[in-house]
């Protein structure tokens, strides 16, 4: 069945193959949670802490010193042998709010280290997230990994 729309022809799709089907069903651990603020997990294998921080503001439920208390519990009492913190989708809010995740680091000799640190960024890391990159880098001892932060 055909019909014209203009120069253009449209046809019945109902029998295409759609080659980006699965385009929006990542499995990569990054594009998990995007939608909080932030979030964590644990990689028991490898004995890593994966921290997504996506944006500087409080959620409702949980904010961001209770989160941050409950995160470094788990630390203290787990297997934590590294932390990645991943900045890569945070676009910035309030600055002061950083404080909790910056001085918990600083507390924890196991993970701040210059081998057990790693922070990535990239272009959209931004504003309020910039400082809690560049306060990571003046207080601790992270390796960065990714692109150049957007500021």
């Amino acid at each position: 069945m055909e019909e014209r729309i203009g120069p253009l022809r449209a046809t019945d799709s109902t029998n295409w193959i759609v080659a980006n089907h699965n385009a929006f069903q990542h499995s990569q651990l990054y594009w998990k949670s995007r939608g909080k603020a932030y979030w964590f997990e644990y990689l028991p294998e490898s004995k890593v802490l994966y921290f997504q921080y996506n944006s500087v503001r409080n959620d409702p439920i949980e904010p961001i010193d209770k989160f941050a208390e409950r995160m470094f519990k788990f630390i203290d009492e787990n297997d934590v042998q590294a932390l990645v913190v991943d900045t890569r989708w945070n676009g910035g809010g309030n600055s002061f709010l950083n404080l909790p995740f910056v001085n918990g680091i600083i507390k924890r000799d196991r993970i701040n280290t210059r081998d057990r640190l790693f922070v990535i960024t990239k272009r959209q890391t931004f504003s309020a997230c910039q400082n809690f990159v560049t306060d990571l880098g003046r207080a601790c001892q992270p390796i960065y990994v990714g692109e150049p932060t957007g500021s």
